[in-house]
């Protein structure tokens, strides 16, 4: 955030670095928008924050080398005088007191100590050798608190890349709401019922955070995975799974055999659902309308899910079987059969 600061002063107040800050400023807005739309694209505000964080360290230095700047003129330093030229004689009138021609100019009103002396004079004490000390000081201080962090910080990324980035897991420990710690294998249990009770050349729908898991270790065809670049192939995906059970099974039918989503909570395909149908909708405006261009019809309110999203296939599946408003949640049987729950519903 200092550098940001920082930046931003650099971009508006001349001298400024022009159009190098002003990049940096632009490059910020965008990877922060699209970041706070999608957690995982937080990886793309990584460069501009580094060079924020650069701008800082690099404007505390600045601080720190002040002393060694050329000294600044002072108003003691005496000035050279120059001689001053005698006003003319005003031509006299036989009235008393009026000059003959144009009138004396009058003097320049003189200007209040409030019209921005002030922070003149402040700028100009940070100038002065005392005010550099200061800079020094402050920007030293700043510095050697930045670097206590610093060890703290590398320590904890490099445990999280060692030991949580590194190795990958479908299974781990969890903890339920009873407060009993139990082992979470449903992934990798649901992995091997594809591989032992579906034919080996079954396509399975899903949506593609975990197309890699199902080809490699269900080893089943999945429909998407994250080397998938049509974008027109995840939209027609995420509208299907928003879509009614009637729209998703025309669609679906033709594409895959089996659909497989995850529910439990937490960050399962409920939780992603509106950003699903936002990419269905972007290449398939009749999955939300037109006039709703963000689906914001879909998703939850202040008295849970919308009605379009209890229409849905993927809040008939996550659902299944749990009571809403008095009423348990179904598949319909004309057209999807439920084939398999994983122990803990995850």
């Amino acid at each position: 955030v200092p550098g940001i600061i920082i930046a931003a002063a650099n971009a508006a107040v001349p001298p400024g670095r022009g159009a190098a800050t002003s990049f940096l400023m632009l490059y910020l807005a965008v990877t922060y928008y699209f970041s706070s739309k999608m957690t995982r694209l937080v990886l793309i505000l990584g460069p501009p924050t580094a060079m924020a964080g650069g701008v800082f360290i690099g404007w505390l230095f600045d601080q720190i080398g002040a002393p060694l700047e050329d000294d600044e003129p002072t108003d003691n330093k005496v000035a050279e005088a120059k001689p001053a030229e005698p006003e003319p004689e005003a031509k006299q009138t036989g009235k008393k007191g009026k000059a003959k021609g144009k009138p004396a100019p009058t003097p320049p009103k003189k200007k209040s100590a409030k019209d921005g002396n002030d922070i003149k004079e402040a700028l100009k004490f940070f100038k002065t050798k005392e005010g550099r000390n200061i800079r020094a000081g402050v920007g030293a201080v700043v510095l050697l608190g930045t670097w206590s962090f610093w060890g703290s910080f590398q320590r904890h990324s490099w445990e999280l890349a060692e030991y949580s980035l590194s190795h990958p897991s479908i299974m781990y420990k969890v903890r339920l709401k009873t407060g009993e710690q139990v082992i979470l294998d449903d992934y990798r249990e649901a992995y091997y019922w594809l591989s032992s009770n579906t034919r080996p050349s079954a396509r399975i729908v899903a949506w593609w955070d975990y197309g890699y898991q199902i080809t490699g270790i269900g080893n089943r065809t999945s429909i998407a995975d994250g080397n998938t670049w049509n974008h027109e192939h995840i939209a027609l995906l995420g509208k299907a799974l928003v879509s009614p059970q009637p729209k998703a099974h025309d669609i679906l039918r033709h594409i895959g055999d089996y659909v497989l989503v995850w529910a439990g909570g937490g960050g399962d395909d409920m939780a992603k659902s509106p950003h699903l149908a936002r990419i269905g909708n972007s290449v398939y405006p009749d999955t939300c309308g037109e006039e709703d261009p963000t689906c914001s019809k879909f998703g939850f309110d202040h008295f849970g899910p919308t009605p379009m999203m209890q229409r849905s296939l993927l809040y008939r599946m996550c659902k299944e079987g749990q009571k809403e408003g008095g009423k348990e949640v179904t598949v319909n049987p004309k057209y999807f059969k439920l084939s398999f729950v994983s122990k803990f519903g995850k």
